[in-house]
């Protein structure tokens, strides 16, 4: 279980001791909904002092923006321009005083369905890649999704995929909403986002071969992001 780390300090600067990586760092990590990547690739960035990128926001900011605009999310041209007319940009420096900000408008139910159904289109994925890619090449970052590791930055000097139970990780997503009564209704989701994303055609979620795989059943997020600074020191 994943508790919060919204007042957390951000513990020693790691930076320094990288030298093992290249001159500005990507980081990649992967796994499927409610995993626990946001909040270990917020900290991780936060204990490096690396820029941070959290391509599922792109995705439900994106649905968030279609939705609003009354765009039917069928309609993958129409999502297409809407992607490339928008610029979804999310780092953020972490340790800044908006690291911690989450915006509720993202996070609805109806929301967290969009953003799987916009991702199944593969002219919205190529024009959010792009913009991914573009944030990445500005610097050190740690970059968290679901397909980071095998389209967006197949090349990242470390690539990690976290995996976790879908009842696990209903638990979290439960505790991060505050829905405590709808464990039902979030599992439901949860395996379903699964399908949706293991089964669509183009850049379907799975682990890079090169990828780190990373059990987080039983562990908090301090011992996840610990177990990613060790396999950073062992690149």
């Amino acid at each position: 279980m994943f508790p919060s780390t919204e007042n957390e300090p951000s513990g020693t600067p790691l930076r320094s001791r990288l030298g093992v990586l290249t001159k500005h760092p990507t980081i990649a990590i992967d796994g499927p909904a409610a995993s626990g990547k946001t909040t270990v690739g917020r900290l991780l960035a936060r204990r490096l002092e690396f820029q941070f990128l959290d391509t599922g926001l792109m995705y439900r900011a994106l649905a968030w923006t279609a939705i609003r605009k009354g765009l039917s999310l069928s309609d993958g041209a129409a999502l297409r321009q809407l992607a490339s007319d928008e610029t979804f940009e999310f780092t953020v420096q972490e340790g800044s005083a908006s690291s911690d900000e989450r915006d509720p408008r993202f996070y609805t139910p109806e929301v967290d369905s969009g953003a799987s159904q916009v991702a199944q289109w593969p002219e919205v994925r190529t024009a959010l890649v792009k913009q991914q890619r573009d944030i990445a090449s500005k610097g050190s970052i740690v970059m968290v999704g679901r397909d980071i590791g095998t389209i967006v930055a197949p090349n990242a000097d470390l690539k990690v995929f976290l995996v976790a139970s879908p009842e696990t990780r209903a638990r979290r997503r439960m505790l991060q909403v505050g829905d405590e009564g709808g464990y039902g209704r979030i599992l439901a989701d949860i395996k379903q986002r699964d399908q949706r994303d293991t089964q669509r055609s183009h850049s379907p979620l799975v682990a890079a071969d090169d990828a780190h795989k990373l059990d987080t059943e039983g562990m908090d997020v301090e011992q996840v992001v610990d177990r990613i600074i060790c396999m950073i020191g062992a690149a």
